[in-house]
């Protein structure tokens, strides 16, 4: 057997929270497939990924995963089996669309979606019910939708440096929203919010 399957293996078996990042991977290693359904935690910083394979959805303990700065241009609809996870990173990738499996992660509560080319966000993320922050800063997103107002549990929006010209009104009554920044963007006006803590908009 390949000495560096097994050395991953032992790694793999060895540890509940895999720091993978900077190792120049192309694809998720199938050793983490046979080995890694303890695996909590994931960071694949860093890497070539273009996407993740069907099997994903098979590390069914997986509860927070990091790919920051890859090449992923989409996701597997079996991505959206992966029913655990609470914390789902995808800055500096290259999605031009969110993946509209992601609004079947039922209990994300952290989505980060920074430094991509995202123009809308899909309606299959209303259903994300648990979300507490959503993070979707510099792409190119035109206008946020009515239905962020309407997350009940969203206390954290970011979304600077894209092409918005208004926030949704319903964003006003967001019952936990305390947190906004909408920096370098085109806005013509501002809403008036009773319970926000924190506005950005320089």
């Amino acid at each position: 057997m390949d000495p560096d399957f097994i050395e991953m293996a032992n790694e793999i078996k060895s540890k509940t929270i895999l720091h993978w990042n900077c190792r120049g991977l192309m694809k998720l290693p199938k050793a983490i497939k046979l080995y890694g359904s303890h695996i909590k935690e994931i960071y694949l910083k860093w890497n070539k990924l273009t996407t993740l394979p069907p099997w994903i959805m098979k590390l069914f303990n997986v509860t927070s995963l990091y790919m920051h700065g890859n090449l992923i241009e989409q996701l597997p609809v079996e991505f959206g089996k992966m029913n655990q996870l609470t914390v789902l990173n995808l800055d500096a990738n290259q999605l031009k669309q969110v993946p509209i499996c992601i609004g079947n992660l039922r209990n994300l509560k952290h989505l980060s979606m920074n430094n991509n080319f995202i123009e809308e966000l899909p309606i299959e993320l209303s259903q994300l019910s648990n979300l507490q922050i959503l993070s979707v800063s510099s792409n190119q997103i035109i206008a946020l939708p009515e239905w962020t107002g309407s997350l009940p549990k969203l206390e954290e929006l970011y979304a600077d440096n894209n092409l918005l010209k208004e926030l949704p009104n319903r964003l006003t009554l967001a019952p936990e929203l305390s947190m906004i920044s909408v920096s370098l963007n085109r806005l013509l006006f501002l809403l008036i919010f009773c319970k926000i803590s924190i506005i950005c908009i320089n």
